[in-house]
């Protein structure tokens, strides 16, 4: 579907080391806030063209880095499922994300530790412990060596739950 009205979106792109954003793939320009880039078209999406997705969740899915910005794109719009490309894009506001995303993970662990709970299967203390530790990493309140002992103890348990799950699907003969 193709249309010429403009559509908002989500965009993700990383910092430079000077801390400048760049647009993608050998293109080079500098992407400001406030600022409208253009392509020529015709627009082809994942091709040619300014892409963004409607949905930020879909647009973290396609993040090179942790820059979030909100975009109206324009000209030439077409949409696929999880984005949208156009001619135009507007940044209205970038950010980094950094501590969102960090923290927007540690949310999401917590639900799927909940979930398991709520279906009567405990979760390794260990896991709990490692969102623990990673939100406050996240907000400068734990340090590297902290989070990184707290993620290996995750993983250790991590492994004994897969190692157990596919333990039990072992119905092979014993012989003693």
């Amino acid at each position: 579907m193709s249309n010429n009205k403009s559509v908002w979106g989500w965009w993700f792109a990383m910092a430079e080391d000077d801390g400048r954003v760049l647009l993608p793939r050998g293109d080079g320009r500098e992407v400001r806030a406030g600022e409208v880039l253009s392509v020529p078209g015709p627009t082809v999406l994942c091709k040619r063209g300014l892409h963004a997705s409607e949905r930020a969740i879909d647009a973290l899915a396609y993040a090179p880095g942790v820059i979030v910005c909100r975009v109206r794109l324009s000209g030439d719009i077409k949409r696929e499922d999880d984005k949208i490309v156009g001619l135009e894009r507007e940044v209205l506001w970038m950010a980094d994300a950094g501590v969102a995303l960090r923290l927007f993970a540690c949310d999401c662990a917590d639900a799927a530790l909940s979930a398991e709970r709520a279906a009567g299967r405990e979760p390794d203390s260990r896991l709990w412990e490692a969102v623990r530790v990673a939100r406050l990493y996240a907000i400068g309140q734990a340090s590297e060596e902290e989070r990184s002992a707290a993620g290996s103890a995750a993983e250790s348990a991590q492994n004994k739950m897969l190692e157990e799950r596919l333990s039990a699907l072992d119905n092979s003969p014993r012989s003693n």
